[in-house]
């Protein structure tokens, strides 16, 4: 079990739902459901990936669970999604969740790795 009160050294795929602004908010606003297991599941599958080229984020299919490549882009506040929940609602989608997950492991790790004091993430 994760000693929540004080930070880890290193963030990780389990515990980054302990550490992450968003998942709490979330949370609070209707408790674990199935976009939050769905952000768990692209993130444990590696599906979040950097597109040079394009400028933009990718989150990428699960084998036998979905077939669409969806693409994330930065905005003012946030990102937007190409999926159709985040086009229909402009809310946070699993993939965006799970893109701020990723992005919050690799934050965090490089901070450390740099020496970086960890209370600015």
């Amino acid at each position: 079990m994760e000693n929540l009160e004080e930070p880890p050294k290193e963030i990780t795929k389990s515990n980054v739902v302990y550490w992450s602004e968003h998942w709490k908010k979330l949370i609070v606003e209707g408790g674990e459901n199935a976009k939050g297991a769905k952000a768990k599941k692209f993130l444990e599958n590696d599906c979040i990936e950097y597109c040079k080229e394009e400028k933009l984020y990718l989150c990428k299919p699960i084998r036998g669970y979905n077939k669409t490549i969806h693409k994330m882009k930065p905005i003012k506040g946030g990102f937007e999604c190409s999926c159709q929940e985040y086009q229909t609602y402009q809310r946070t989608c699993s993939h965006i969740l799970a893109l701020y997950l990723f992005l919050k492991i690799e934050n965090w790790n490089k901070k450390k790795d740099l020496n970086v004091g960890l209370d600015i993430i």
